[in-house]
């Protein structure tokens, strides 16, 4: 971070004022701004959909980057290892990587759906109760770390 801000000063300035104005109430565009310390933080901190954000993109952060590591790894390891189908195989794990994020978007949607979705279809083939995977928030940000 240090060599980052001795080759841009101009982010040390701006990280500064962006701190300073944080304790005053101001509109961003008037010369007239009232100091009023900590209570900015006060309030974005007892706001629901700050606290609910912030866990959810917490939990994403740390989740994914654990689960990219391990799984990662494993993969690595064992695509290394010599098997019959190998070549096949570094084809279909690696295709999601060379498939465009937008892409995979739309067919992770289509894997997702509450009516007519695969997963659904899976589960209902085997007569256990569908899921709205993308309604329910819990369900959503285990599939979008899934997804990831």
């Amino acid at each position: 971070m240090l060599s980052y801000i001795k080759k841009y000063p101009i982010s040390l300035f701006i990280i500064l004022t962006v701190i300073y104005l944080s304790f005053f109430k101001w509109n961003g565009y008037s010369v007239k701004k009232d100091f009023i310390g900590v209570q900015n933080y006060i309030s974005m901190f007892n706001d629901k959909t700050f606290v609910s954000s912030l866990r959810n993109t917490l939990l994403y952060g740390f989740v994914c980057t654990f689960l990219q590591q391990v799984i990662g790894l494993a993969m690595a390891v064992f695509l290394n290892t010599k098997f019959k189908g190998r070549g096949i195989a570094r084809t279909v794990i690696y295709m999601p990587a060379m498939v465009s994020g937008l892409v995979m978007g739309y067919i992770m949607y289509f894997f997702f759906q509450t009516k007519g979705g695969v997963m659904n279809d899976i589960l209902s083939s085997m007569g256990l109760a569908t899921v709205d995977w993308l309604g329910n928030g819990n369900t959503a940000i285990a599939v979008i770390i899934f997804i990831n």
